[in-house]
């Protein structure tokens, strides 16, 4: 019974170790996924495609610009609030860390990609599309 068990342990964690070091896919090394964001074409940025994922990884997160939390009466989930904040002269300069603005996110700056698709949002006039 015991000689059962040991065999048995041990090709369940041989088979773990298989299973577990076969599968050597990573996406940051294949060259057949492109993992840098599109910035090739600024001219029709949209909200809902575009700058909405960038609030929501970016801005509305836990703690600060999310649904719940709606920090400083923003909630960048919601198309309304980024438009506010455009509205109100805030969005280029915060999202850029500009002197005489609160820079956000706080704790680091957001890709110049990033910045670039909110940037050419704003000039196209701040659209909800």
């Amino acid at each position: 019974m015991k000689k059962n068990i040991l065999i048995s342990s041990l090709l369940a964690a041989m088979l773990i170790l298989i299973i577990g070091t076969s599968c050597d896919f990573d996406k940051t090394t294949d060259p057949d996924i492109n993992t840098e964001p599109d910035c090739t074409n600024l001219s029709d940025v949209s909200f809902a495609t575009d700058v909405l994922p960038i609030l929501t990884a970016n801005c509305a997160t836990s703690g600060c610009h999310d649904a719940i939390t709606v920090k400083k009466g923003y909630n960048y989930g919601l198309y309304a609030d980024a438009k506010k904040t455009v509205d109100n002269n805030l969005m280029i300069g915060v999202i850029n860390h500009e002197s005489g603005f609160s820079a956000m996110p706080t704790t680091y700056k957001m890709e110049d990609c990033d910045i670039n698709k909110i940037t050419a949002w704003v000039n196209e006039g701040a659209l909800d599309n």
